[in-house]
């Protein structure tokens, strides 16, 4: 798709949090900048946004949740259980 350089399109903001379409990374605050989504760190140093593991341990920064040994599992943080456990 091409932009008419006098086009409104061009019009664009950098929005920190926003998920990447393809890679498991959001926007940081700094412009042009990513960091990994929950339970995920960078692969490499310097960090490559296409490479980024699953860290088990890793605590989510939201919750009483630490990334689980599976990819995507999450489990209680040391001290926390799940209700009905």
């Amino acid at each position: 798709m091409s932009i008419d350089e006098g086009s409104a399109d061009q019009n664009v903001v950098w929005t920190p949090g926003m998920a990447h379409p393809e890679y498991k990374v959001v926007a940081a605050e700094e412009e042009g900048h990513w960091i990994p989504i929950p339970g995920y760190k960078w692969a490499d140093d310097p960090p490559v946004i296409s490479n980024v593991q699953w860290s088990p341990g890793q605590k989510h920064p939201d919750t009483n949740l630490v990334a689980g040994q599976q990819e995507g599992s999450w489990d209680p943080a040391p001290g926390y259980s799940r209700a009905g456990d």
